[in-house]
């Protein structure tokens, strides 16, 4: 009998042991913000024309693959942030397309403050907040630049 009972709380101990959740990791949430440190600087004849981001669009990579966009609302100059954006884990990167003008400016079409996008692709860090930086120094290109004979690169410093 007391043999019997050993052997029940070995085995129980055993099992509970052997199911506990303390030794799984914690899953790791990967996020993005976007942050624009572009200087405002307010243009007398644009007046929309201050550093803001506007129609804010980020595409989500997998590989070469487009995976999915996010679109955010508008970011203010001189610090501005998006809200933190979650991200799955198989997203290896991602690039950053704005505007320069709110579709309500009467020069929105402008072809100079066209759709750009950022050069090159951010790479994530999987289990991490990610922080995309937008500022003077960032090389962006218009929607024209994709044609391969045309190198279209602005620094954003430039366009005001």
């Amino acid at each position: 009998m007391k043999t019997k009972i050993l052997l029940l709380s070995f085995l129980s101990v055993l099992l509970f042991s052997c199911s506990s959740d303390d030794n799984e990791p914690e899953p790791q949430i990967t996020t993005y913000q976007i942050v624009n440190n572009a200087e405002s600087q307010p243009n007398e004849n644009v007046s929309e024309l201050d550093g803001t981001l506007y129609e804010v669009t980020v595409l989500k990579y997998i590989d070469d693959d487009l995976a999915g966009q996010d679109d955010l609302d508008p970011i203010s100059a001189g610090g501005g942030k998006s809200n933190k954006i979650e991200l799955s884990e198989d997203v290896e990167k991602i690039k950053v397309s704005f505007k320069w003008l709110p579709e309500s400016s009467p020069y929105y079409d402008i072809l100079d403050l066209d759709r750009v996008y950022t050069a090159s692709f951010t790479y994530i860090n999987v289990g991490e907040d990610n922080e995309i930086i937008i500022d003077g120094n960032t090389l962006v290109r218009n929607t024209a630049a994709f044609a391969p004979e045309k190198e279209n690169f602005t620094f954003i410093q430039a366009i005001r």
